[in-house]
């Protein structure tokens, strides 16, 4: 009787430890997911978080003098980290937070058009590995667009522009695992490891643009209708996992420049309606 009653408690022992490591695992890799969603649900903003100049119309570029420029534009954007947060706490890892301020840092320029009354931008940027609480991150952005003048400025009417444009964010966040952590949720394992995860996100704009210039101010504001197709996945040891999102999002932006002679200090910032995302950009560049 004794034998068997020790053989019972021991099966219901070992069924009691592999249910609890399976909801535990289970919890693990949910939150891994819900981390997945949350990049597709951000990465699009930050990707068309101050993808916008003050005027909404620069004008030709054959004339005296030419019309184009140059410059550097630095922008956050809301970043929601709450399912990485909750995988994290899982293994004793705090992550006092649930979403980070996201940093974007681009290249761009913009060159008047030929005949017709348009204008050209392109825009190129790239963070190399940081740190910020412990996770890894890293991007390459890229895009161009292309603006048509409905109205084009004068004494008393505002530039008026219909723009249409290509942007592209991909890349990876990292998180190293100590031993301890990964033996929590994987028995056996014999080494640390990093959770890698890869995101990438296509997103076609459009938007409709006002602007005034007054003095040294140019104050403007638009409203922007977007197409995303984003994707992220992660891999950590043996498992993998990916998360895809197709979405029509809107958006209104707006800001100003201070100009002082041909150089321009841009401040602007956007929100999405749909994600309820926000976004804010400092640009400086030189315009003719």
């Amino acid at each position: 009787m004794n034998k068997r009653l020790c053989l019972i408690l021991a099966f219901m022992l070992i069924f009691s430890l592999a249910f609890s490591q399976s909801v535990d695992l289970d919890d693990f890799k949910g939150g891994l997911h819900a981390f997945l969603e949350d990049i597709n649900l951000s990465l699009p903003d930050s990707t068309l978080s101050g993808v916008t100049w003050s005027d909404a119309y620069i004008g030709q570029f054959i004339g005296v003098p030419p019309h184009f420029g140059v410059g550097l534009a630095t922008g956050v954007s809301r970043f929601r980290v709450a399912g990485l947060a909750k995988t994290l706490k899982l293994v004793g890892s705090e992550l006092p937070m649930n979403e980070l301020i996201f940093p974007t840092i681009a290249l761009e320029g913009r060159l008047g058009g030929f005949i017709l009354p348009f204008d050209i931008g392109l825009r190129f940027g790239f963070l190399p590995e940081v740190q910020i609480k412990d996770i890894g991150l890293k991007y390459l952005h890229y895009g161009a667009d292309i603006r048509y003048a409905l109205v084009k400025e004068n004494l008393i009417l505002p530039n008026i522009s219909l723009g249409l444009g290509y942007y592209g964010t991909s890349g990876n966040i990292s998180y190293q695992f100590t031993l301890k952590q990964l033996i929590e949720i994987y028995p056996g394992t014999d080494k640390a490891e990093k959770l890698e995860i890869g995101f990438n996100t296509n997103v076609i704009d459009g938007r409709l643009q006002v602007s005034k210039s007054f003095l040294v101010v140019t104050p403007y504001a638009g409203f922007g209708l977007s197409y995303d197709i984003t994707d992220s996945s992660y891999t950590l040891i043996s498992e993998t996992d990916t998360a895809s999102e197709k979405r029509w999002q809107y958006r209104v932006f707006g800001g100003l420049s201070f100009n002082i002679a041909v150089v321009k200090i841009d401040l602007s910032g956007m929100y999405n309606f749909k994600s309820e995302n926000w976004g804010a950009n400092l640009g400086l560049r030189v315009q003719l």
